[in-house]
Parts: C-alpha cells; sequence; structure tokens
C-alpha cells in the first residue's frame, strides 16, 4: 500500500495543459509571468523555452540541464528537492522526455489533493496496523489505562489523559468500539513503545503526529511569501513536509517489519484454503 504515495512521480503532479509561447500574445504572456513569479515560457516546438527579461522574451535554444526534470523522478526523493532548492524556485522545471518538454512543474504543485488523500490513508493505516499490533500482543484496553494511570504519577499530561478516559462517557464510548480505537494515534505510540513494541525515536514519533496533523488540517505545503517581490513562493514548508513524509514512510516499514512476525500462520492457512480450492 506504501507504494502508491511513496513512489509517486513528476509525472502524477506536473501540468501537461500548459502555456506556450505566442509572439501576437506576448503582453499578455510577460503580465502572466510576472503575476505569478515566473519567467519560463515552452515554445511551442516544445524543444526550446523563452525567458522573461525586463518586458522582453529571449529565445533560449537550449534545455540546458537546470531548467529540466524527468517525468519519472520520485517527488519525495531528496535529489529531486534539492533540484528546487538549488535554483530560482520561482521558477517552473520542464518536465522532459525524449527531448521534448512534456509538462511544467513547480514548487506550488506539490499542493496537490490526491497526495494528501493518499498520505491520509497510510496514516489511517499505520495505526490500524499499531491497534493489531497491539490485540496480537494479547494487549487490552484496560492494560492501556493502567499505563495511562502509572505514567499519570510523573506527567500531568497523562494524569489528566487517564481522568478523562475513566469518565462515564468514555467508558460507554469504549463498549462501542473496537480495541484501541477511541485513544489517541500519539498515545497508542507511546504505550507500544513502553511495551518495546515499537522502536522508533522521539523525533520519529513526532514526526508521524506533526504529519497527521498537517495532512488532517490539509496546511498548505507551498505558501506565498509575505511582503515579498521575489522569492513569491516560500519553499521551507515543502522542505519540511518531505522530511516529515519520508520520516514517516520508514517508521510504516518498520511496523509492517514487527507485523510480519505474526503472518507467517496466516500465510500458510490461505496458502492451504486456496490448494484446497483449486
Amino acid at each position: 500500500m506504501l507504494e502508491a504515495i511513496k513512489y509517486t512521480t513528476i509525472r502524477d503532479i506536473c501540468i501537461t495543459d500548459f502555456i506556450v509561447y505566442d509572439k501576437e500574445k506576448t503582453e499578455a504572456l510577460a503580465e502572466f509571468c510576472m503575476r505569478h513569479g515566473i519567467s519560463f515560457i515552452p515554445d511551442r516546438n516544445r524543444k526550446s523555452y523563452w525567458k522573461l527579461d525586463g518586458n522582453k522574451f529571449t529565445h533560449i535554444q537550449e534545455l540546458s540541464p537546470h531548467v529540466i526534470i524527468g517525468p519519472e523522478e520520485l517527488i519525495f526523493d531528496e535529489t529531486t528537492i534539492n533540484k528546487f532548492k538549488n535554483r530560482n524556485y520561482d521558477e517552473v522545471m520542464f518536465v522532459v522526455e525524449d527531448r521534448l518538454i512534456k509538462g511544467v512543474v513547480h514548487i506550488v504543485d506539490y499542493n496537490n489533493d490526491n497526495l494528501y488523500v493518499e498520505l491520509y490513508r497510510m496514516l489511517l493505516s499505520f495505526e490500524n496496523n499499531l491497534r493489531n499490533l497491539l490485540i496480537q500482543k494479547k494487549h487490552s484496553n484496560e492494560d492501556f489505562l493502567n499505563w495511562l494511570k502509572k505514567e499519570g504519577d510523573k506527567n500531568y499530561y497523562y494524569k489528566n489523559m487517564y481522568e478523562q478516559e475513566v469518565d462515564d462517557r468514555a467508558v460507554q464510548r469504549r463498549k462501542n468500539a473496537n480495541p484501541f480505537q477511541t485513544f489517541y494515534l500519539k498515545d497508542l505510540m507511546n504505550f507500544a513503545q513502553a511495551e518495546k513494541l515499537l522502536n522508533l525515536s522521539n523525533n520519529e514519533l513526532n514526526d508521524i503526529t506533526e504529519l497527521r496533523n498537517w495532512v488532517a488540517h490539509s496546511k498548505d505545503v507551498t505558501t506565498v511569501k509575505p511582503d515579498s517581490d521575489h522569492p513569491v513562493y516560500n519553499i521551507t514548508g515543502l522542505v519540511k513536509f518531505i522530511e516529515l513524509s519520508t520520516s514517516f514512510f520508514k517508521s510504516y516499514e518498520s511496523l509492517e517489519l514487527v507485523l510480519e512476525e505474526f503472518q507467517p500462520a496466516n500465510f500458510s492457512i490461505l496458502r492451504k484454503a486456496i490448494m484446497n480450492k483449486e
């Protein structure tokens, strides 16, 4: 499941229906470029481009490496992000395949609904996997509550959390839900860590929580930089988003490896059932 988001490519977020240079519309194109903080416009032949200099366009015959990116490059890969960081990141990059411009991409294209949907699905899957791990290790809601109570002797947060969870309304909610479904992900992760079921650093646990909040609140990855002409866009959020996402991918895979310890018996049963059916 993770592959659907981890291996997202530039092809998945780039714009393929893009504006091309038209000498009859230079004034409108110049206005468009200035409004969006860019200066590159693909030529109609898709083999070269035009660069706005002042209020005039200059034809650039060669697609040099610093303005192009491959369609299959991974959007979460450090080398891809560096291509945006190590240049004027207000500019578009040309997505080139077979020496032709097939699309354009800008850091703002990381503000992509499909990315958020897939990430949220993976975060939900991670949480479900964590609950399953706790259940398979024979832990119960009561074990978690006892841990909260114990931690509450040292930490006010857990003391307050325990008092909320033993309230009559919380007790009633648990009666109508599967094990661990009424508790917060962050607390379940800390409980699993305490029980030595997870081996994640505090930074990794915090990254998961921060990414979950980011996605849940639909916070834009790339924003317009206020009170500034150039750069127009702020790349800081994108860099942080990539760091959080790649950290989460590692944590997700780490949890999957732990769960695999419980799978062989299940796979044997499934294989036997398939063979009998055949």
